[in-house]
């Protein structure tokens, strides 16, 4: 059987047809028409909106909190990195004044050099040993001096204001020559450069055991008891 097409005549009819539908049927019709349509929008469009909005929103949200932790984190490295710089400073000026070891040779160097400036006269420079004192480690050198009371006292200046931390002990003054405007002093002083202690220092190495001697050969055996037999008919 052959379907029925649309007749085009039928569709003219339509207008003619809603035209007669009442006006109150019209306006629930167009109502129900907006309803219908704000529904399907809204599960179809505005919740997707919604839902994109929300999402974003959330993201927004992490991102905020993720910049507030990364700007504490960069805080963190930023007083880190001036606590390390700060450190690394103490430590630099700390082995300037306490370095690891003492170069004799160095040292009266600027002994020389000072005493120069001083106008003093450096007669000898003598080492000793090392001695260890508390959390350092000092170096004497005994400096036999001459000059006058000004030119001895610019030197001690010179010395006190090392970059290292050197120490002026046991000073010993003698009049060496007298004028009539000024005498020369005959001095002698211990400095005594200081320097960190070593890992060996800090162990502290037991000192070497003397060896016992061995016993003579021959030799009496001690009574036990420490005394010996007294003698019959001895001398009261």
């Amino acid at each position: 059987m052959a379907r029925k097409g649309i007749d085009i005549n039928d569709l003219k009819k339509i207008p003619e047809k809603f035209a007669k539908i009442p006006m109150a049927h019209k306006v629930v019709a167009l109502a129900a028409l907006l309803v219908v349509s704000g529904v399907v929008y809204y599960f179809f469009f505005f919740s997707e909106v919604q839902q994109n909005r929300a999402n974003v929103e959330k993201r927004i949200t992490k991102l905020k909190s993720d910049l507030v932790k990364l700007d504490e984190y960069q805080k963190d490295e930023r007083t880190q990195e001036r606590e390390k710089e700060r450190k690394n400073e103490l430590l630099k000026r700390l082995e300037e004044q306490l370095p690891k070891s003492t170069n004799p040779i160095e040292f009266q160097e600027e002994i020389y050099k000072r005493a120069k400036l001083a106008g003093v006269r450096v007669a000898s420079v003598t080492q000793a040993d090392p001695l260890i004192e508390g959390q350092f480690k000092a170096v004497p050198f005994t400096l036999d001096l001459s000059g006058t009371f000004v030119q001895l006292g610019q030197f001690f200046n010179h010395i006190s204001r090392m970059t290292r931390l050197v120490r002026l002990s046991n000073v010993n003054l003698t009049v060496a020559e007298r004028k009539a405007d000024h005498h020369i002093i005959s001095a002698k002083v211990i400095a005594s450069a200081f320097q960190a202690l070593t890992d060996a220092d800090k162990a502290g190495a037991p000192a070497a055991a003397a060896p016992t001697p061995p016993p003579k050969k021959g030799g009496k055996k001690p009574a036990k008891g420490g005394h010996g037999k007294k003698k019959k008919g001895g001398d009261d």
